[in-house]
């Protein structure tokens, strides 16, 4: 650790250890990073510390996993993600820290190289932030808007945007959007091969409020399988689509 590290791959998703011995460890790493996670490790890490190994590996880094970004302070220097021309996946997982406004900046200052994008359970993720993401990075494959408050107008604004790209859409717990906008959108997206909602894992007596039945639900399903044959539907939560791991 004496010199600069020839790593390609780090993940210290929820390690625990020294801060000295994590800081030691990023501090190292320089000009050659490909992919990064630092999602919940113990302790958090200092704003500037990110930064800081963001910004040394910024000309190779791919894939950027920051989990729940609780370190979040300095909103003045959430353009990071401009040096980083390179990047194709990010993943900001249940950021209920991250206000509207550092959202806001950060997803200006992402690059427009942008393919795979995980903002799952962000409390203050809004439909502006949407199609100001989906408008800069058209090129997305992949999108995780999992227990978010964004409602139909961020499905206008994926199909208007991504629909010659858009593989994989991640709308499970969405309870601002109605499952038959999803359905409509779904014929809108020629090149969808993935769709993740949760419908049947709930008991009639959790169903979303805008449904009438989960016979319904099932019959809905049923006629979009016929719809779109080959089109996978994950019935449930969908796995982080933009860790350094690629679960």
């Amino acid at each position: 650790m004496d010199k600069p590290s020839k790593l390609k791959h780090l993940n210290l998703e929820q390690c625990v250890a020294k801060r000295e011995v994590l800081e030691e460890i990023l501090y190292s790493c320089e000009g050659n990073l490909q992919q990064l996670s630092l999602s919940e490790p113990e302790p958090d890490f200092d704003y500037h510390y990110v930064r800081r190994v963001i910004l040394r590996n910024s000309k190779t880094l791919v894939k950027i996993d920051l989990g729940e970004f609780q370190w979040l302070k300095d909103t003045s220097k959430l353009n990071i993600f401009s040096h980083c021309q390179k990047l194709t996946e990010v993943r900001i997982y249940g950021g209920r820290y991250i206000r509207n406004d550092h959202l806001g900046l950060m997803i200006d200052n992402f690059p427009p190289s942008l393919l795979k994008v995980d903002l799952s359970l962000c409390n203050n993720l809004s439909d502006f932030h949407i199609e100001n993401l989906t408008q800069k990075c058209n090129k997305i494959t992949e999108i995780s808007l999992f227990g978010t408050n964004v409602t139909k107008q961020s499905v206008i604004s994926i199909v208007k945007n991504l629909k010659n790209s858009l593989e994989l859409l991640d709308l499970t717990a969405c309870n601002n959007i109605n499952l038959d906008n999803i359905f409509e959108a779904v014929g809108s997206l020629p090149k969808l091969k993935y769709l993740h909602y949760r419908v049947h894992r709930h008991t009639r007596s959790e169903l979303p409020y805008n449904c009438i039945s989960l016979d319904k639900l099932c019959q809905s399903c049923e006629r979009l399988k016929k719809e779109r044959p080959g089109l996978f539907i994950n019935d449930g939560p969908f796995l982080a689509i933009a860790t350094v791991d690629n679960l």
